[in-house]
């Protein structure tokens, strides 16, 4: 992708950030859904915050280097949330984390590129936004 092309593409990802909480806080807290969904989300909440907690461990072990494992566990988070049908850009966000993953240091040697990939405490918000909607439900 060219310069322009990542530079577009990182506009629109920082405002779909922005928007993503106020989203999620004020349509899926307020949505009704069905047991299984419950279940399936909760399953997401699960994976990523595993995803999360194992980068951190590896993160501070062995820095940036490429995860084959790390890239499995975005993509089950991925898998999941999809599973889950949350949508709201969530799917995007576990795509590009799981990429990261497969090579560090290209997204590294990038900052603009490096707003695709969330930050670990995002996510962590995500699963609390996602753990407030299970409980109103």
């Amino acid at each position: 992708m060219d310069f322009i092309g990542k530079s577009i593409l990182i506009t629109s990802f920082t405002t779909f950030i922005e928007t993503l909480t106020k989203k999620l806080t004020e349509k899926l807290i307020d949505r009704k859904i069905s047991t299984d969904q419950k279940e399936k989300i909760c399953e997401t909440i699960i994976a990523i915050k595993t995803a999360n907690e194992a980068t951190r461990k590896f993160i501070n072990s062995d820095g940036y280097k490429p995860n084959t494992d790390l890239t499995s566990l975005w993509r089950d988070c991925l898998r999941k949330a999809v599973a889950a049908n949350i949508n709201e850009g969530l799917e995007d966000y576990l795509y590009h984390k799981a990429d990261f993953w497969g090579n560090p240091q290209e997204w590294l040697e990038n900052p603009s590129a490096m707003e695709l990939v969330p930050k670990l405490r995002d996510l962590d918000k995500k699963c609390d936004i996602l753990l407030q909607m299970l409980k109103k439900n």
